[in-house]
């Protein structure tokens, strides 16, 4: 499978990646091996995590294993532009729809959102941990940064540096084998 995807927000992608495992020769079925073409980053990572190998150029990028919400709080700016925000909410949920935009974004409006970004990005490093056979520590202790080919290698989030024929030479080799 070749990568190269900077990432980025994916309905189904835990599912999509779930499959590939549940496909690859390591529950069984045929060996899938992923090719870091440019990139796999974040989302990108984690369905190429579920390959039975990963391989990719030097150059290549991946990791950026976590998660994140991007808001922008600019009631300051439309505050001194002499623009007040109206958003209607029924009463009993004053936290419907989060900071909408031209609304403070308060610690009430953060929380939730913390809440479930924390909660992807536990499911997404225990994910990458089970699949590459990495401790959960040492993926948070990544950080989620972006690494190139050799410290993909030395992070052990990729199995090698390879040009795409050699990978699917590596792939054909093990075909070959069984």
């Amino acid at each position: 499978m070749p990568f190269d995807s900077r990432g980025g927000e994916v309905a189904g992608m835990f599912a999509a990646a779930e499959q590939i495992a549940a496909l690859a020769k390591a529950e069984g079925g045929k060996p899938i091996y992923a090719w870091l073409d440019e990139k796999a980053c974040s989302a990108g990572y984690a369905l190429a995590s579920a390959c039975d190998k990963i391989y990719g150029r030097r150059e290549c990028m991946g990791g950026s294993i976590s998660c994140l919400i991007n808001t922008v709080d600019v009631s300051a700016a439309m505050n001194k532009a002499g623009i007040k925000p109206v958003v209607i909410r029924p009463e009993w949920s004053p936290l419907k729809g989060g900071a909408q935009f031209g609304e403070e974004v308060t610690p009430e409006h953060i929380a939730p959102m913390q809440r479930i970004v924390d909660e992807a990005a536990d499911q997404f490093v225990e994910f990458v941990a089970a699949m590459r056979g990495i401790s959960e520590k040492s993926i948070r202790a990544l950080g989620g940064q972006v690494f190139t080919g050799p410290d993909l290698v030395r992070h052990k989030l990729i199995d090698g540096i390879a040009s795409e024929a050699d990978a699917w030479g590596a792939l054909k080799t093990e075909i070959g084998s069984r």
